[in-house]
Protein backbone atom coordinates (compact mmCIF):
# COMPACT_ATOMS: atom_id res chain seq x y z
CA UNK A 1 0.00 0.00 0.00
CA UNK A 2 1.71 3.17 -0.97
CA UNK A 3 2.11 6.16 1.01
CA UNK A 4 0.17 9.55 0.43
CA UNK A 5 3.71 11.35 -0.20
CA UNK A 6 4.59 8.40 -2.33
CA UNK A 7 1.01 9.10 -4.39
CA UNK A 8 1.13 12.80 -5.13
CA UNK A 9 4.75 12.17 -6.08
CA UNK A 10 4.07 9.95 -8.65
CA UNK A 11 1.27 12.00 -10.07
CA UNK A 12 3.32 15.39 -9.92
CA UNK A 13 5.67 13.12 -11.99
CA UNK A 14 3.23 11.99 -14.60
CA UNK A 15 1.90 15.67 -14.99
CA UNK A 16 5.56 16.63 -15.61
CA UNK A 17 6.13 13.71 -18.06
CA UNK A 18 2.92 15.07 -20.11
CA UNK A 19 4.39 18.08 -20.10
CA UNK A 20 7.45 16.24 -22.06
CA UNK A 21 5.26 14.31 -24.24
CA UNK A 22 3.58 17.57 -25.74
CA UNK A 23 7.27 19.14 -26.26
CA UNK A 24 8.10 16.27 -28.47
CA UNK A 25 4.90 16.87 -30.28
CA UNK A 26 5.76 19.95 -30.91
CA UNK A 27 9.39 19.75 -32.08
CA UNK A 28 7.08 17.02 -34.57
CA UNK A 29 4.96 19.32 -35.51
CA UNK A 30 7.83 21.57 -35.93
CA UNK A 31 9.56 19.50 -38.63
CA UNK A 32 6.75 19.34 -40.78
CA UNK A 33 6.09 22.88 -40.37
CA UNK A 34 9.75 23.29 -42.27
CA UNK A 35 9.61 20.92 -44.82
CA UNK A 36 6.46 22.45 -46.31
CA UNK A 37 6.34 25.62 -48.81
CA UNK A 38 3.32 27.46 -46.73
CA UNK A 39 3.91 26.27 -43.21
CA UNK A 40 7.49 27.10 -42.69
CA UNK A 41 5.72 30.53 -42.43
CA UNK A 42 3.61 29.93 -39.82
CA UNK A 43 4.09 29.92 -36.29
CA UNK A 44 4.57 26.25 -34.93
CA UNK A 45 2.00 25.53 -32.37
CA UNK A 46 3.27 24.76 -28.52
CA UNK A 47 1.10 23.69 -25.67
CA UNK A 48 1.96 24.58 -22.63
CA UNK A 49 0.29 23.41 -19.04
CA UNK A 50 0.68 27.08 -16.74
CA UNK A 51 -2.44 25.28 -14.38
CA UNK A 52 -2.97 21.65 -13.68
CA UNK A 53 -6.24 21.11 -10.83
CA UNK A 54 -6.77 17.84 -9.70
CA UNK A 55 -9.34 16.46 -7.00
CA UNK A 56 -8.17 13.44 -5.81
CA UNK A 57 -10.29 11.02 -3.48
CA UNK A 58 -8.38 8.61 -1.13
CA UNK A 59 -8.89 7.06 1.81
CA UNK A 60 -6.20 7.26 4.65
CA UNK A 61 -6.01 3.32 5.94
CA UNK A 62 -3.32 3.29 8.49
CA UNK A 63 -0.56 5.75 10.03
CA UNK A 64 3.39 3.96 10.07
CA UNK A 65 5.18 6.14 12.60
CA UNK A 66 8.57 5.44 12.88
CA UNK A 67 8.93 5.98 16.64
CA UNK A 68 7.74 3.33 19.51
CA UNK A 69 6.54 4.56 22.23
CA UNK A 70 9.93 4.35 24.39
CA UNK A 71 11.55 7.21 21.53
CA UNK A 72 8.35 8.95 21.89
CA UNK A 73 8.83 9.36 25.67
CA UNK A 74 12.63 10.66 25.10
CA UNK A 75 11.60 13.22 22.67
CA UNK A 76 8.95 14.66 24.82
CA UNK A 77 11.63 14.55 28.26
CA UNK A 78 13.76 16.17 26.01
CA UNK A 79 10.89 18.80 25.31
CA UNK A 80 10.24 19.39 28.91
CA UNK A 81 13.79 19.99 29.95
CA UNK A 82 14.23 22.10 27.52
CA UNK A 83 11.68 24.77 27.28
CA UNK A 84 12.09 26.72 30.67
CA UNK A 85 16.13 27.77 29.25
CA UNK A 86 14.21 28.50 26.05
CA UNK A 87 11.15 30.56 28.06
CA UNK A 88 14.48 31.94 30.35
CA UNK A 89 15.99 33.65 27.50
CA UNK A 90 13.04 34.79 25.82
CA UNK A 91 12.09 36.68 28.64
CA UNK A 92 15.02 38.20 29.56
CA UNK A 93 14.84 39.66 25.58
CA UNK A 94 11.38 40.72 26.60
CA UNK A 95 12.75 42.70 29.77
CA UNK A 96 10.55 39.71 31.81
CA UNK A 97 12.00 39.01 35.27
CA UNK A 98 10.53 36.15 36.45
CA UNK A 99 9.82 35.42 40.11
CA UNK A 100 10.98 32.28 41.58
CA UNK A 101 7.82 31.28 42.63
CA UNK A 102 6.36 31.52 38.88
CA UNK A 103 9.57 29.32 37.99
CA UNK A 104 7.97 26.57 40.34
CA UNK A 105 4.73 26.91 39.68
CA UNK A 106 5.56 27.22 35.73
CA UNK A 107 7.55 23.78 36.34
CA UNK A 108 4.92 21.82 38.00
CA UNK A 109 2.53 22.55 35.20
CA UNK A 110 4.94 21.56 32.74
CA UNK A 111 5.38 17.96 34.57
CA UNK A 112 1.56 17.90 34.53
CA UNK A 113 1.17 18.49 31.29
CA UNK A 114 3.96 15.85 29.94
CA UNK A 115 3.09 13.30 31.92
CA UNK A 116 -0.54 13.39 30.60
CA UNK A 117 1.12 13.20 26.99
CA UNK A 118 3.57 10.57 27.99
CA UNK A 119 0.38 8.32 28.78
CA UNK A 120 -1.25 9.07 25.78
CA UNK A 121 -3.44 5.43 24.92
CA UNK A 122 -2.38 5.64 21.59
CA UNK A 123 1.59 6.01 22.08
CA UNK A 124 1.23 2.99 24.60
CA UNK A 125 -1.12 0.51 22.43
CA UNK A 126 -1.16 2.45 18.85
CA UNK A 127 -2.50 -1.29 17.17
CA UNK A 128 -5.64 -1.22 19.58
CA UNK A 129 -6.61 2.21 18.02
CA UNK A 130 -7.79 3.20 14.33
CA UNK A 131 -6.12 5.62 11.70
CA UNK A 132 -8.87 8.26 12.51
CA UNK A 133 -7.50 8.25 16.59
CA UNK A 134 -4.02 8.13 15.55
CA UNK A 135 -4.60 10.98 13.07
CA UNK A 136 -6.40 12.76 16.42
CA UNK A 137 -3.28 11.90 18.78
CA UNK A 138 -0.47 12.88 16.23
CA UNK A 139 -2.45 16.13 16.29
CA UNK A 140 -2.37 16.42 19.91
CA UNK A 141 1.33 15.32 20.25
CA UNK A 142 3.07 17.75 17.26
CA UNK A 143 5.45 19.85 18.31
CA UNK A 144 3.34 23.14 17.04
CA UNK A 145 0.28 21.87 19.92
CA UNK A 146 2.66 21.06 22.22
CA UNK A 147 4.44 24.59 21.44
CA UNK A 148 1.28 26.36 21.85
CA UNK A 149 0.21 24.47 25.54
CA UNK A 150 3.51 25.25 26.95
CA UNK A 151 3.61 28.80 25.89
CA UNK A 152 -0.19 29.08 27.31
CA UNK A 153 0.65 27.27 30.13
CA UNK A 154 3.52 30.00 30.81
CA UNK A 155 2.13 33.08 29.89
CA UNK A 156 -1.41 32.33 32.01
CA UNK A 157 1.30 32.21 35.34
CA UNK A 158 3.08 35.12 34.28
CA UNK A 159 -0.17 37.51 33.46
CA UNK A 160 -1.84 38.59 36.24
CA UNK A 161 1.47 40.09 37.81
CA UNK A 162 2.57 41.91 34.33
CA UNK A 163 -1.17 42.86 34.09
CA UNK A 164 -0.56 45.28 36.85
CA UNK A 165 3.18 46.60 35.41
CA UNK A 166 3.37 49.36 32.87
CA UNK A 167 3.86 48.35 29.58
CA UNK A 168 3.37 44.36 31.05
CA UNK A 169 0.68 43.31 28.38
CA UNK A 170 3.03 44.74 25.68
CA UNK A 171 5.71 42.70 27.10
CA UNK A 172 4.11 39.25 27.66
CA UNK A 173 2.52 39.90 23.84
CA UNK A 174 6.60 40.20 22.62
CA UNK A 175 7.36 37.47 24.63
CA UNK A 176 4.95 34.86 23.31
CA UNK A 177 5.48 36.08 19.69
CA UNK A 178 9.28 35.35 20.47
CA UNK A 179 9.34 32.14 22.26
CA UNK A 180 6.73 30.34 19.64
CA UNK A 181 9.62 30.60 17.52
CA UNK A 182 11.93 29.71 19.29
CA UNK A 183 10.52 27.44 21.11
CA UNK A 184 9.83 25.59 18.30
CA UNK A 185 12.82 25.59 16.21
CA UNK A 186 14.72 24.15 19.62
CA UNK A 187 11.85 21.08 19.58
CA UNK A 188 12.34 20.61 16.31
CA UNK A 189 15.63 19.16 16.39
CA UNK A 190 14.61 16.36 18.67
CA UNK A 191 12.01 15.04 15.58
CA UNK A 192 13.48 11.93 13.58
CA UNK A 193 11.26 10.29 10.58
CA UNK A 194 8.07 11.68 10.18
CA UNK A 195 4.63 9.58 10.27
CA UNK A 196 4.03 8.14 7.14
CA UNK A 197 0.06 7.75 5.69
CA UNK A 198 -1.09 4.43 3.83
CA UNK A 199 -3.41 5.14 1.26
CA UNK A 200 -5.94 3.41 -0.73
CA UNK A 201 -6.72 5.22 -3.76
CA UNK A 202 -8.22 2.67 -6.89
CA UNK A 203 -11.39 2.94 -7.84
CA UNK A 204 -12.37 -0.47 -6.61
CA UNK A 205 -10.38 0.15 -3.13
CA UNK A 206 -12.48 3.53 -2.52
CA UNK A 207 -15.66 1.45 -3.83
CA UNK A 208 -15.11 -1.44 -1.15
CA UNK A 209 -14.20 0.98 1.51
CA UNK A 210 -17.35 2.82 0.76
CA UNK A 211 -20.20 0.21 0.87
CA UNK A 212 -18.06 -1.38 3.86
CA UNK A 213 -18.15 2.15 6.25
CA UNK A 214 -14.65 1.10 7.32
CA UNK A 215 -14.55 3.21 10.93
CA UNK A 216 -10.43 2.64 10.45
CA UNK A 217 -10.21 4.54 7.18
CA UNK A 218 -10.50 8.38 6.69
CA UNK A 219 -12.14 9.61 3.37
CA UNK A 220 -10.90 12.60 2.33
CA UNK A 221 -10.63 14.68 -1.25
CA UNK A 222 -7.12 16.19 -1.86
CA UNK A 223 -6.94 19.23 -3.92
CA UNK A 224 -4.49 19.83 -6.07
CA UNK A 225 -3.04 23.22 -8.02
CA UNK A 226 -0.25 22.48 -10.06
CA UNK A 227 1.75 25.73 -11.77
CA UNK A 228 4.32 24.93 -14.33
CA UNK A 229 7.81 26.48 -13.95
CA UNK A 230 9.81 25.46 -16.30
CA UNK A 231 14.04 25.71 -16.89
CA UNK A 232 16.15 25.98 -20.18
CA UNK A 233 19.90 25.16 -20.97
CA UNK A 234 21.79 29.03 -21.24
CA UNK A 235 24.87 28.41 -23.03
CA UNK A 236 27.79 30.73 -21.02
CA UNK A 237 31.06 31.82 -22.66
CA UNK A 238 32.90 33.53 -20.32
CA UNK A 239 36.64 34.28 -21.36
CA UNK A 240 37.06 31.42 -23.77
CA UNK A 241 35.16 28.90 -21.47
CA UNK A 242 31.83 27.03 -22.28
CA UNK A 243 29.28 26.26 -19.68
CA UNK A 244 25.69 24.86 -19.85
CA UNK A 245 23.53 25.95 -17.06
CA UNK A 246 19.45 24.93 -16.61
CA UNK A 247 18.05 28.49 -15.53
CA UNK A 248 14.46 29.38 -15.09
CA UNK A 249 12.88 30.21 -18.40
Amino acid sequence: MPYLGDYIGHLLSEVTNARVQADLESVRIAEIYASHPLLRNMPVPHFRLPKVDLDVPVAISDMKSAEDPEATGRVLTNIRESFPRVLAIQAKKAQIEMKDDEKIRIEKELDRRILALKKEPVILKADLFSAAERVEAAKRLSITTITDDFISAAAKILEPRLKKEAGGAERLQKLKTDLKKAAFMEFSKFLHENTRLDVSMTSSELKEIGRESDPGSIMVKIHLSISEEAFEWSVVDSEGEVRELLVPE
